[in-house]
């Protein structure tokens, strides 16, 4: 995905003249929260944001009547229209940006893309970090940019501590494929799952190995051989889907891990909020308690022994009571 698909150009009507005055700006600025300031060429001088507006109006001297460079950022930060969205995304959410300007190889602004319309196109499971794991390795979660992301990272750590050398691993709900790669580097072959296109095509360009297998499918059609892999890993699926398309999916999975195998799952546990559940995450439409879990896992996959275990930062311990935070069941397959 390019910025050129999701940017608006309708920048006209939020920008000005270099020789406007803060006055001029004012309700240009109600509907973005900045003004793009251009030269006659359209050219990209530097932008005033609602935020360089305010920290003017308490100043004991303000005119409205000044010029708008008293308030003027100059050199803001731009993109391309070839640009990644999900590197914007990071970019954006690494500043603090809520509007960047996109301008062309004569530094001409042709348009602009929003950070709320990012957070609309994606999911958590989309935005995670593109490790340099070639430079810094996987150790190294200070490549990550906030807590989630780490703790997403640990996540994959301890399933990748579940494969044994050569293991054939399947990655169902794989988003941008980092995790797929970070199990690579244990097993022989993985192959990884999603329903996202975009998430499939940005895997296949930054995470490409000859023994990784990235698929755009949904876990409910997933097909596969009996007995097909070692290990079975799903970090954060079963929320996102109907608990009936979960206990299929699971039973699914069931089969296709081998006798001797294991399946490593992470799922968050429902909150509670004066008495009712409490699901902050929209992309959530099937968080459970730990007991629901627990039976749902059992049931479905019947052949395993599973032990379940909570996050507490970057450590997984027993999960013996109720916790509101992720539960990863780990179950390995007893019977033929």
């Amino acid at each position: 995905m390019l910025v050129q698909e999701y940017m608006s150009t309708d920048f006209e009507p939020h920008s000005c003249g270099e020789d406007a005055i803060i006055h001029d700006v004012l309700n240009r600025m109600t509907e973005i929260g900045c003004v793009f300031v251009l030269n006659d060429d359209k050219e990209l001088v530097g932008i005033v944001t609602d935020g360089d507006l305010r920290r003017r109006l308490v100043s004991p001297d303000f005119d409205q009547f000044e010029s708008v460079s008293t308030i003027l950022t100059l050199n803001p930060i731009c993109m391309s229209a070839n640009t990644d969205l999900i590197d914007v995304y990071r970019k954006m959410d690494k500043e603090s940006l809520n509007i960047l300007p996109v301008i062309d190889e004569n530094n001409k602004i042709v348009g602009f893309i929003d950070f709320h319309t990012l957070s609309n196109i994606f999911s958590p499971e989309r935005i995670y970090p593109l490790i340099d794991w070639t430079s810094k390795g996987w150790n190294d979660v200070d490549a990550a940019s906030d807590d989630n992301e780490i703790k997403h990272f640990a996540r994959y750590k301890f399933a990748q501590g579940f494969i044994r050398k050569g293991a054939s691993v399947l990655d169902c709900a794989c988003g941008a494929g980092y995790g797929s790669k970070l199990l690579k580097e244990r097993a022989g072959k993985v192959v990884g799952i999603d329903n996202s296109e975009e998430a499939i095509n940005f895997a296949k360009h930054h995470y490409k190995d000859k023994n990784i297998k990235f698929h755009q499918k949904g876990i409910e059609n997933l097909a596969f051989d009996d007995n097909s892999f070692d290990v079975g890993v799903s970090i954060e699926t079963i929320e996102h889907v109907p608990k009936e398309v979960a206990a299929l999916f699971l039973q699914q999975m069931a089969s296709w891990v081998k006798p001797g195998g294991v399946v490593v799952m992470s799922s968050p546990m429902l909150r509670y909020k004066d008495g009712k559940p409490y699901v902050t995450n929209p992309y959530h439409i099937n968080e459970m308690p730990r007991s629901e879990f627990f039976e749902l896992c059992q049931a479905a996959m019947p052949d395993f022994v599973f032990h379940f275990y909570y996050q507490s930062e970057q450590s997984f311990l027993p999960l013996l009571d109720e916790n509101t935070g992720f539960c990863i069941s780990v179950g390995r397959r007893t019977k033929g």
